[in-house]
């Protein structure tokens, strides 16, 4: 939750569960975030749905804050059940689940890009020894680059 209240523009509410069901060891997540506000027409307007949309917010983190833990962790209970039984009045959208994989898109020829991007006298200042080593801090991977290879982001083009 302070994660989502210092790095998010949007606002952000959570719920977790995690403990043991059965014979096995179970972690669930429940999060909703607060979708931007369109702009209204005229400044009454404007303050009246301000007050509504800030008066449904604080209706959702309640309505989600009601939730178990064993609710949550319940294998037999879906998660299309479980946004039906607290959000049923105003309506539930469920997409198509998929599936999530730790994948980066990070490569050598982007970094290369990146460094290119630079004015030629601050990449070379980021040189050691001759190379520049680049480390994403995504998945971890080192691209280095030698003197001859940075001398060749500024000569093409």
């Amino acid at each position: 939750q302070n994660y989502f209240q210092q790095s998010e523009q949007l606002e952000t509410a959570v719920v977790l569960a995690a403990g043991a069901v059965a014979t096995e060891v179970r972690a669930a997540a429940l999060i909703i975030q607060r979708l931007p506000r369109a702009n209204a027409a005229d400044a009454a307007g404007a303050a009246d749905a301000a007050d509504d949309a800030d008066e449904e917010w604080r209706r959702a983190v309640v309505l989600m804050s009601s939730i178990t833990s064993g609710e949550l962790l319940d294998a037999a209970l879906r998660p299309t059940d479980v946004l039906y039984r607290l959000y049923h009045q105003e309506g539930v959208r469920v997409y198509e689940p998929r599936l999530l994989s730790h994948v980066c898109r990070c490569s050598h020829q982007r970094v290369s890009r990146t460094l290119g991007s630079f004015p030629r006298d601050e990449v070379e200042e980021m040189a050691i020894d001759g190379k520049i080593t680049v480390t994403c801090e995504f998945c971890k991977s080192d691209y280095v680059f030698a003197a001859a290879e940075i001398d060749g982001l500024f000569s093409a083009g």
